[in-house]
């Protein structure tokens, strides 16, 4: 028992030793050195500047500013220190190379800056251009949504390159969103306004540019464009004027599709012995229509006539008439024709004024062929043109879809048409002449 009284004792002093040695030692830890400086040199991290805020321990702590002076750039933190490291705060013209629609631009950066990087929204501007970005940025890259301004691009067109300024938004460093480009060179311009991915033109879009080419199936134009774009195609409402091979200069205002004209249009030339070609455009080409193929022969000076309203429509309704597959069974076209006939059509009643006609087609017998010409028209159209007259020296000025195969100068006809207009043209002798023009249905000798 002794003993064991003993060891007890003994263990019980031991720990009281180690107590009282402990409270010795906590008794004499230093207190830590806190002290506010104002433009005190330190080095945090790697780059040494100038400090002011809270030094604990001669270690910048909780909130303060620092000042970099580098290569004679100098760049300021405010914010917060732990462990004299940069936190969370904001940067100010702190130096920075980004890039930028994959090209690298070296300038400074003023905003957030999360564990002393930029970080959050803040502003990037060039260092050797106007160049600004406004925007997001992660770890000193940038990321999520902004715009640039007076950025210089190289946009790269159907084959071309055009060093110009583009100004709008940014998606993770690249040019997407809406936005504007503008370029003007030598007397070269190409401005766009409207939708970019990823530096290309996308979805809607509206382009003016006087060096614009459209690739036709035969023969490709430059000229001048301006309108609306879908995809960087020109898409919707557009006026492209060129110079052809003959060096006529041209215009066509309509719609487009693919960067070729597609819908309705109108095709004007700048020469008088030219046929316009208003109506139906498909991949470039004209397709008119029965009724639009008769505008346009009416189009050109020397030769012109109007159609009124009637007519169109008339054509619109009976346009398997005027076709060469109408031409196939004679005897059942010819019924049809007599049926549609005005038999009490007067020539000089539809002269007085063609505008208020509204009577059908005329048959008229017995007319002299003076004049006669085929030729295939815009590609696709085949069109036979006759002068001829009766004998009350009444004279027909004839257009006809197809070839009218068999009939020449000189021939007696019957002819099925549609009056269109009273008009006059230039004759042989450099005299005028006044004549009914018409669509013709049916020729026959």
């Amino acid at each position: 028992m002794k003993r064991f009284l003993i060891i007890t004792v003994s263990l019980f002093a031991l720990m009281l030793l180690y107590a009282c040695s402990d409270s010795q030692e906590k008794m004499h830890d230093p207190e830590p050195v806190i002290e506010q400086v104002t433009n005190h040199e330190i080095t945090v991290g790697s780059v040494t500047g100038q400090y002011t805020g809270t030094l604990t321990d001669g270690i910048p702590t909780g909130n303060g500013s620092i000042a970099v002076n580098v290569s004679g750039l100098r760049w300021v933190f405010d914010g917060e220190f732990i462990n004299g490291a940069l936190a969370d705060g904001k940067l100010t013209d702190f130096p920075l190379t980004v890039k930028l629609q994959n090209e690298d631009v070296n300038g400074t950066f003023t905003g957030a800056a999360v564990s002393g990087q930029p970080s959050g929204s803040g502003v990037f501007s060039a260092s050797d251009t106007e160049m600004k970005y406004e925007g997001e940025l992660t770890n000193g890259g940038l990321s999520g949504e902004g715009k640039v301004s007076d950025f210089m691009y190289t946009l790269e067109y159907d084959s071309n390159e055009y060093l110009g300024v583009y100004n709008g938004d940014i998606i993770d460093g690249m040019i997407s969103g809406e936005g504007s480009f503008d370029y003007e060179q030598d007397d070269v311009y190409f401005n766009y306004v409207g939708g970019w991915l990823d530096g290309a033109f996308a979805e809607d879009g509206f382009l003016k540019s006087n060096d614009f080419t459209v690739h036709f199936s035969e023969v490709s134009r430059t000229g001048t464009f301006e309108g609306e774009m879908f995809d960087g195609m020109a898409h919707g409402h557009g006026v492209f004027s060129a110079v052809n091979d003959d060096d006529v200069s041209y215009v066509y205002t309509g719609d487009w599709e693919k960067n070729l004209y597609n819908g309705q249009g109108i095709l004007i030339f700048d020469d008088d012995m030219y046929f316009d070609r208003i109506g139906t455009f498909e991949d470039g080409d004209f397709t008119p229509t029965v009724s639009e193929a008769f505008v346009s022969f009416g189009t050109v000076d020397a030769m012109g006539y109007s159609v009124n309203d009637y007519s169109i429509e008339f054509m619109n309704e009976h346009n398997s008439l005027f076709t060469s597959e109408s031409k196939e069974d004679t005897k059942e076209l010819i019924s049809i024709l007599n049926e549609l006939t005005n038999s009490a059509f007067a020539y000089g009643e539809f002269s007085k004024n063609p505008s208020r006609y509204d009577g059908g087609i005329f048959k008229a017998t017995r007319l002299t062929v003076n004049q006669i010409v085929e030729q295939e028209m815009w590609g696709s159209i085949e069109r036979t043109f006759l002068i001829a007259q009766d004998r009350n020296w009444n004279v027909y000025f004839i257009n006809y879809l197809g070839y009218a195969d068999g009939i020449y100068a000189g021939n007696r006809i019957t002819l099925y048409a549609l009056p269109l207009d009273y008009m006059t043209f230039e004759n042989s002798l450099g005299g005028v002449t006044w004549a009914i023009a018409c669509a013709a249905i049916y020729i026959h000798k």
